[in-house]
């Protein structure tokens, strides 16, 4: 990967929560990465729908490292929901 196009922080989207869904819930699904320097804010995307994304911004996370993490994620199923994970390579404006 060419170092121009390698971001400061990482960010990992994840898809598939309920509204209700807590930080804490997460750092449990994140398991051994709940120890690194991650940040986590939950987005409320429908409440009609009870539906709501987490975006994890990862400080000085190595490319493989994010993959993996968002590679985990994916393959696990939260409160009856399956979990997709997306990992943003552009630049992020929010």
């Amino acid at each position: 990967m060419n170092a121009f196009f390698v971001p400061a922080e990482w960010r990992i989207v994840v898809f598939g929560l309920r509204t209700q869904c807590t930080i804490d819930e997460l750092h449990a699904l994140l398991g051994r990465w709940a120890d690194t320097e991650v940040e986590i804010e939950i987005v409320i995307v429908s409440e009609a729908a009870d539906d709501a994304m987490a975006i994890l911004r990862l400080r000085a996370a190595l490319p493989y490292t994010t993959w993996r993490l968002a590679q985990r994620l994916d393959r696990r199923v939260h409160d009856g929901r399956r979990l997709r994970s997306w990992i943003p390579v552009m630049a992020w404006q929010r």
